[in-house]
């Protein structure tokens, strides 16, 4: 009896363990975005967010369009918190306020990428837009869930790396709780 006890907890521990490797690959297999229209990008004039992206290039003297993401994927994790209300969307305001919806997450994330290949000299190699879309799970869509406005869409960042042509989309959102980068 003992025995089958810790055998459950062995294969429980091996799912979530196997579930955390894959995050990545089951959520872009169960979860899709649908683009349906684009929202207007703003830049940043933030000094603080000048000195963290001045530091980074100058350690990074030629990054690559993936280094740039995932430079800039993390300072906006590292510096906003997900609010379930309306708010400004603004990158400086947010870079102030810390407190940003996926419109703000999605509109600072790309002033950060933009400062980032700016500081770099590196911007001709990318193209991005912020998307405006729906997303379903397993072909359901979500947004027919709830009433609330608030939920009706969902903001999230496609890069196209003009060097290669490699379209990149991704969630800053969800990347700064689940830690997946891509969702395409």
């Amino acid at each position: 009896n003992n025995i089958h006890r810790v055998k459950k907890r062995y294969y429980v521990l091996l799912f979530v363990l196997l579930f955390l490797i894959f995050r990545g690959p089951l959520f872009r297999f169960c979860v899709d975005y649908e683009p349906t229209s684009v929202r207007q990008m703003l830049s940043a004039d933030v000094p603080r967010l000048h000195r963290v992206v001045d530091g980074w290039v100058s350690d990074h003297p030629k990054p690559s369009v993936r280094e740039m993401i995932r430079f800039s994927q993390q300072v906006t994790a590292d510096h906003l918190t997900f609010v379930l209300r309306q708010t400004t969307s603004s990158p400086d305001a947010v870079a102030i306020s810390g407190a940003a919806n996926c419109v703000g997450y999605s509109r600072y994330f790309a002033a950060v990428l933009a400062l980032t290949a700016e500081l770099s000299g590196q911007t001709a190699s990318i193209d991005q837009e912020i998307l405006i879309g729906e997303l379903s799970l397993l072909g359901f869509s979500l947004h027919q869930l709830t009433d609330d406005p608030f939920w009706r869409d969902h903001d999230y960042n496609q890069v196209v790396n003009k060097q290669t042509g490699e379209v990149l989309l991704l969630d800053p959102t969800l990347y700064d709780y689940t830690g997946i980068r891509w969702v395409d």
